[in-house]
């Protein structure tokens, strides 16, 4: 299959050569490729790792590994730290090393379950590592917790590990290129798990070959240069900021990065970045415009203290690009008319598509004209080849996942996709694996990965309608609806409920349930019923969907992923247990005593 090589960028058939080649030209040794902005230390200068730099520690994290610590190329170890810079390092050097990371946010010392919903116990079992990898500051927290007492249970080390600290060992003896030819691009690099949006997370294991054929699909994709400033807060450990992580490296930019959790405590902190930085580029989940855009007062002035001695300058941004399908052209419009005044342009809007079975970047929709066509209130999110050959560098198709063939254009089928940059499989998992990964459309010879998305293909372009698990079905199955139209319609009309915070699925006996995270912890009875009825009159008129049982819950009740998703079906779990907790709950049903009067809506079983 053809390789994605650039004759201006280094020829690079693994991300962390491409590291090596920067760091010795004059112009890049001492060129910041990533800077971490820290809200908790507004006084001091921000900690930057230069190209030079990050191959320095990258190679003495490498000799550490293998000549300290005994590890070997082929291990795989979990990486367990807190957002930041250290995590760069170390990923690098353990790329150089030829040993597979598997990156999780740390446990809390009194839980082996890590923030992101992942067991330790499940990670060993499932991944099968030979060793933790922490800063030291964080192995001595967790001193005496259950993660670590499960880790001792099989034989696993821990080793306490922060790059800047470390000493290289003998590295003046040793060929400079010696560590970098330890790296391969067939060696497996991540085990990167899924987000857990319609299930339990799976381990996805990804080459190093196949993330830095991503990366550089990525880089021509949105047009990315040596002179390109990326601003991100998406978590570094997982899928689109990891993947961002290696294209910042792959094109020889600078990247201005901060953490979730910063975001989370104050959404206009990404702004500020933009506008401080001049970035050129940035990413988000889609999710991530409503909530910014709710902070925005109409009288001109900021919300947040902080952010009034600034005046925004957008005007820079050449490429927003929205993740996290499905997205709404609603949201997007309403946040291109609420910022322009800020030098916003709508051919900056960049709505993409990935996911973590391709390494994490399938496609953008992106052109400088900012126009796209609209399908059903969705943007597209990815452009489509006039041409079916399956030597392209994403080979997209919409398939009917019953037959295997292609849909004609304008139906919904399943998005297929083929590519260098598949992942190789589910972690000890051959039969999923096979029916993920190698699925074959009739009349082609390449393999494909089935995503479990829904897609159109019109007018030349992808439009990301939703998740086949996630689909509601109405009519005893004739009519599929999926859940984003009824939940945009929910939180569209009240100033009490939080953007993007609703979800609804299918439960047993009581049929289609909603639960919508209200702005405050609290809310009036009279305010509650009122909410509660507007939502099922305005859906039930203008998606003839009668959601009988509504529950309004407090903020940040609702599960989501690492990356932002709602987890319709850990939610759907968490209500069906009683382990959610709500402000109220309406049942339609009871009070207007229509028990027998509706059929049931059957529940729908995944392809």
């Amino acid at each position: 299959m053809e390789l994605n090589y650039d004759p201006i960028f280094p020829d690079c058939p693994v991300v962390d050569h491409c590291l090596s080649i920067w760091s010795r030209q004059a112009a890049f040794h001492s060129k910041p490729a990533f800077v971490w902005i820290d809200e908790s230390s507004e006084e001091e200068e921000p900690a930057v790792l230069t190209y030079g730099l990050l191959d320095s520690l990258a190679a003495a994290t490498s000799s550490w590994l293998i000549h300290v610590e005994g590890l070997k190329r082929g291990d795989r170890v979990v990486l367990l730290y807190p957002p930041g810079l250290d995590f760069i390092s170390v990923i690098f050097g353990c790329q150089r090393a030829g040993i597979a990371v598997i990156p999780l946010v740390p446990p809390s010392a009194s839980s082996n379950k890590t923030k992101s919903g992942k067991d330790i116990m499940e990670v060993i079992l499932e991944a099968s590592p030979v060793a933790f990898i922490s800063p030291k500051s964080l192995s001595a927290q967790l001193d005496g917790s259950s993660a670590k007492a499960i880790a001792a249970y099989f034989n696993l080390r821990w080793i306490a590990l922060e790059p800047d600290k470390i000493h290289s060992v003998s590295l003046e003896s040793v060929d400079d290129d010696s560590y970098v030819r330890l790296s391969r691009a067939e060696d497996l690099f991540l085990i990167q798990y899924t987000s857990g949006s319609t299930g339990a997370p799976k381990p996805v294991m990804i080459s190093a070959g196949a993330a830095a054929h991503n990366a550089r699909a990525a880089r021509r994709a949105y047009d990315l240069q040596p002179s390109s400033i990326i601003v991100s807060w998406l978590p570094l450990y997982h899928d689109c900021g990891l993947m961002f992580i290696l294209l910042t490296i792959t094109c020889g930019a600078t990247s201005f990065l901060s953490s979730p959790f910063s975001f989370s405590k104050r959404p206009w902190l990404w702004l500020e970045m933009l506008s401080k930085f001049k970035a050129t580029c940035t990413v988000v989940p889609a999710f991530a415009l409503p909530l910014v855009e709710s902070k925005l007062v109409q009288d001109n002035s900021f919300p947040d203290p902080k952010a009034r001695h600034l005046q925004l300058d957008l005007s820079h941004l050449e490429s927003l690009i929205l993740v996290n399908e499905p997205i709404l052209a609603a949201s997007v419009n309403s946040f291109l008319k609420s910022f322009s005044r800020f030098g916003l342009r709508k051919d900056s809007i960049a709505p993409s598509y990935g996911l973590a079975e391709n390494s994490t970047f399938v496609c953008t929709a992106w052109k400088k004209s900012g126009d796209f066509p609209v399908y059903q209130d969705l943007l597209p999110s990815g452009k489509i080849s006039s041409a079916h050959d399956d030597l392209q560098e994403m080979n997209l198709r919409v398939v009917d996942p019953g037959t295997s063939k292609e849909v004609p254009d304008g139906e919904e089928g399943e998005v297929w996709i083929s590519s260098p940059s598949m992942g190789s499989g589910y972690v000890n998992d051959p039969a999923l694996s096979s029916q993920t990964f190698q699925a074959k459309i009739h009349g082609s010879r390449a393999f494909f990965l089935r995503t479990g998305d829904t897609g159109v293909i019109s007018h030349g372009f992808l439009f990301i309608t939703g998740r086949i698990k996630d689909q509601l079905l109405l009519d005893g199955g004739r009519r599929k609806i999926h859940p984003q139209y009824l939940e945009s319609t929910a939180f569209s009309f009240s100033p009490l409920l939080r953007p993007g915070c609703a979800v609804i699925f299918q439960a047993r006996g009581e049929n289609i349930v909603l639960i919508a995270e209200t702005a405050s912890g609290s809310i009036a009875t009279p305010d509650a019923q009122a909410i509660a009825s507007r939502i099922f009159v305005e859906i039930l008129s203008k998606h003839e969907a009668p959601v009988w049982t509504i529950v309004l819950v407090s903020p940040r009740s609702i599960p989501k992923t690492t990356s932002g998703k709602l987890r319709r079906s850990e939610a759907r779990r968490m209500y069906l247990s009683g382990e959610l907790r709500w402000i109220k709950r309406v049942s339609f049903r009871e009070l207007l005593s229509l028990e027998e009067s509706f059929p049931p809506i059957e529940l729908r079983s995944s392809l």
